[in-house]
This record gives structure tokens, sequence and C-alpha cells, in this order.
């Protein structure tokens, strides 16, 4: 796997705050573990199901992944980066560094 570039929790919540950053948010958990709450104005993908749907995803902006630690988000990014997405960023620890840091889920 190549080098998979990360964003911190307090970064990826300034950009969702701020509106700087031009970022599409995407949860590639299974429904399984969506139903305990995503991350706000996150899209859903499912990791298998991503690459069937690489017309879903904005080539013109940063594709920011996450899952429940980091792994899956990390697999994603690595995919789309060989599949010729330049911009994709994995959130380090996933949605639970994001509620361990107080941040709320919907």
């Amino acid at each position: 796997m190549s080098y998979i570039e990360e964003i911190e929790v307090a970064e990826l919540q300034q950009y969702l705050t701020t509106g700087v950053g031009n970022i599409q948010l995407i949860d590639v958990r299974r429904r399984a573990e969506i139903i305990r709450g995503m991350i706000p104005g996150a899209d859903r993908l499912p990791l298998h199901l991503i690459p069937e749907n690489l017309n879903q995803l904005a080539r013109d902006r940063t594709l920011v992944l996450y899952c429940q630690v980091g792994a899956h988000s990390a697999q994603a990014c690595s995919y789309l980066a060989n599949n010729g997405f330049d911009n994709v960023v994995s959130l380090r620890g996933g949605i639970q560094a994001w509620t361990n840091s107080g941040l709320m889920v919907a």
C-alpha cells in the first residue's frame, strides 16, 4: 500500500465549521456501523461499493474518508489514488477519534 495522507480530527472539524477546504466527506463503514452515528455532513459510501460508484466522488474536491478507526478508510484512499483520484485523505483514528474528541455525530 502506498503512503496515505491523513487529517487530524481538529483540522477536519475546522474545515466543516468554516466551510474552508472544499472537501467531500465520505463514511466508508457498513450499515451496521453507521447506525451508531455519522459525522454531520458526510456522504455514505461503503468500502465494498466504492469501485462501482466512482462517479459519486468529486474529482475537483479533496475527498476525506473515514471508517471506525482508520484502516478501511486508508484502504479506500489507496484504491482511489490508484484509480486516478489526486486528493484523497483518511481521517486519523476514524469516527472513534472524532467521538473521543467530544464531537457530535448525527
